[in-house]
């Protein structure tokens, strides 16, 4: 275990701090999902919020009662983790897990991914607690900023490697002014029926010319994007949870900004 440490009162997290730390804690685990060896990356998350809220320090042992603190001050740790013994890891288990393979040089295989498990429950756990006390509604409370997208001069190949790369089940298309929307299902769709160098052809098609119509049945299909506002409210867009997909893009006119799925509001 990760022992407490002594030290001065932590910083507190105004909604402005507390939404730009849960940023990187959630790019960090999404990074690490992508990759099973990724656990460095949340290190550097987990690291740069103990260091706002200390003020000092160079390592995770020295933020352990900061964000603990944070942790158990919202509740989630004695409330949820300590009443379901068996189905939660305990913050300060998953803390001294994450610590001993920072400071460890091997990082590969099991190892990897068992350091990379307990970071991701970390982010998770803290991702939580940075909102406790902290009002949201809006979509730009919610969104995913710079998000990934492709244009209509991109190949398929390029969308195809997007959406396999990050587990996307959806991909915002720019096509002129317009948004769409590609999922994966199309793309299986549109792919599945080809071999050899005809799949490679249809790979090498821009989106542009493969959403034509010359193919009839093999050409891709996208669907319209629904699109809200930075200040929109999310009870407006879950009113929209019945739509074809669940994703929804964030625009500032014909500017993208960010993206929302349920994921995120969960």
């Amino acid at each position: 275990m990760v022992k407490k440490k002594k030290g001065s009162k932590a910083r507190s997290l105004d909604k402005d701090s507390a939404l730009y730390f849960r940023d990187k804690l959630r790019e960090a685990r999404y990074l690490a999902l992508a990759d099973s060896e990724g656990f460095p990356q949340i290190c550097y998350a987990i690291e740069s919020l103990g260091r706002y809220l200390t003020g000092k320090g160079h390592g995770l042992g020295d933020y352990y009662l900061a964000l603990e603190t944070i942790v158990h001050n919202s509740g989630y740790s004695s409330e949820i983790v300590s009443k379901k013994i068996g189905l939660f890891a305990e913050f300060g288990a998953l803390y001294a897990t994450l610590k001993a393979a920072r400071n460890d040089v091997m990082h590969s295989g099991v190892y990897a991914r068992h350091a990379t498990e307990a970071g991701i429950n970390l982010c998770l756990m803290l991702e939580e607690a940075l909102f406790v006390n902290i009002k949201r509604k809006n979509v730009s409370d919610f969104m995913i900023r710079n998000p990934v997208f492709v244009e209509s001069w991109h190949p398929v190949a390029f969308a195809r490697q997007l959406m396999l790369t990050h587990s996307f089940s959806f991909l915002p298309v720019q096509i002129g002014t317009e948004w769409k929307l590609l999922s994966e299902l199309e793309m299986a769709t549109y792919l599945f029926p080809h071999d050899g160098a005809t799949r490679l052809e249809y790979l090498n098609k821009s989106i542009a010319d493969a959403i034509k119509d010359d193919e009839g049945e093999f050409r891709l299909k996208l669907e319209k994007a629904v699109s809200f506002s930075l200040d929109c409210e999310v009870s407006s867009v879950l009113e929209n949870r019945k739509s074809s997909h669940s994703l929804w893009l964030v625009l500032d006119g014909e500017r993208l900004l960010g993206v929302l799925s349920p994921f995120e509001l969960m």
